[in-house]
């Protein structure tokens, strides 16, 4: 019984991760994307 639960907590805390990480990664990826932006319409 006391496996399982180590099994499903685990399970939570890597889903927890994995959200953050794809947080991070979206929240990078909009940020170049603005800076990219902001240089090509600076440029017109």
């Amino acid at each position: 019984m006391g496996l399982s639960k180590t099994m499903e907590s685990l399970v939570k805390t890597n889903e927890k991760v994995l959200v953050e990480m794809e947080l991070t990664l979206l929240l990078e990826t909009t940020q170049r994307l603005e800076e990219e932006l902001k240089q090509i319409l600076s440029s017109q």
